[in-house]
């Protein structure tokens, strides 16, 4: 599975509907789990922050990764990001939602539909523990 960067497209998208959905990338260089957005004038932004580590016995792991100064910054970026979510109603199953944006230098120069958009994802068996009422 792997790591992922967070996106949220503020570009128009070719599916109304789609456009409030939260996608996922591992097209950047980076997969941290931090956030992107792409404005609606075709921006790259990242969301940038400053860490500061702090010792603590009673952490999970003994330790706690403050993220401080969160700003949004330009991302000059050219290359092609596939950005990819899922979405659906109860009871229909989901639909895949994935884009290609090309950019250059953190610009948009184009948006089309991505690998399997559209297609519906099957659904989840319902568990034994549903099912045995």
């Amino acid at each position: 599975m792997g790591l992922f960067t967070h996106v949220r497209c503020c570009y128009r998208l070719p599916d109304p509907e789609a456009q409030i959905f939260a996608f996922q990338t591992k097209s950047l260089p980076e997969q941290l789990l931090d956030d992107y957005e792409i404005t609606v004038d075709g921006r790259l932004l990242h969301q940038a922050y400053n860490t500061r580590w702090e010792e603590n016995t009673d952490a999970p792991l003994g330790c706690y990764l403050h993220h401080e100064n969160s700003r949004w910054e330009p991302v000059d970026f050219t290359d092609e990001l596939e950005i990819h979510t899922s979405s659906g109603e109860p009871g229909r199953g989901d639909v895949w939602y994935s884009y290609l944006v090309e950019f250059d230098r953190g610009k948009v120069l184009g948006l089309q539909h991505g690998p399997n958009h559209g297609i519906p994802l099957p659904s989840p068996p319902l568990s034994k523990a549903i099912t045995a009422r």
